[in-house]
C-alpha cells in the first residue's frame, strides 16, 4: 500500500498541555513528496578524533580526548499541504517523575 511507519522516542511531548494537565504527544503524518533532501557529495561525512592531551592549556593534565562525526545534510518542506501533525494523549506519556 506504499505506507511506512517509523517509531522514535524523540517525538515532541507537550508536558501538561492537555485536558486535566495530561501530556500531549505530537505525531507527524507525512505524505509522499512532502519533503526533499539535498545531496551534498562535495562534503562527505567524516569522523573527527582528538587524542588525549591535544587541548593545550585547556587540558593541563592530559585527561581529555574526543571522538565525533561531522556530516552535511539538508532538507526542505516541498508541500505543506501534504503533511499533518496529530496531537493526542497516550497513557505511556502520563507517568509522573
Amino acid at each position: 500500500m506504499g505506507f511506512r511507519l517509523y517509531v522514535t522516542t524523540n517525538t515532541r511531548v507537550f508536558a501538561a498541555a492537555g485536558f486535566s494537565a495530561a501530556n500531549v504527544v505530537g505525531t507527524l503524518v507525512l505524505g509522499e513528496e512532502w519533503y526533499g533532501t539535498v545531496n551534498l557529495d562535495g562534503m562527505p561525512a567524516r569522523i573527527v578524533a582528538h587524542d588525549r592531551g591535544t587541548s593545550g592549556v585547556v587540558d593541563p593534565l592530559d585527561q581529555v580526548a574526543s571522538l565525533g562525526w561531522k556530516a552535511s545534510w539538508g532538507a526542505v518542506i516541498l508541500n505543506q499541504a501534504l503533511g499533518v501533525r496529530i496531537e493526542h494523549n497516550t497513557s505511556a506519556h502520563n507517568v509522573g517523575p
